[in-house]
């Protein structure tokens, strides 16, 4: 997958003084998901395997993973 968004700062969910909720969700959202992006693999894996999920159904969830990935960095970006 692509570059994902950085996270700096505080505990995503203490909100800064000056911080409005929506900042602060996309921030929480932001390093959750950072976090997450090492099982992406593994759940896809699952999907497939376990669930039995087709390939492209697999490969859709995929492409909305990244589509989400992408979203978060462009808010993220417009949060700097």
């Amino acid at each position: 997958m692509d570059e994902w968004p950085s996270v700096q700062g505080s505990a995503p969910w203490s909100r800064g003084k000056d911080e409005s909720r929506e900042a602060m969700a996309v921030r929480t959202w932001s390093f959750t998901f950072y976090h997450m992006k090492e099982h992406i693999p593994a759940f896809l894996d699952f999907l497939e395997v376990e669930r039995g999920m087709s390939r492209n159904t697999v490969l859709s969830y995929a492409r909305d993973i990244k589509k989400f990935s992408a979203s978060l960095s462009r808010s993220m970006e417009a949060l700097e």
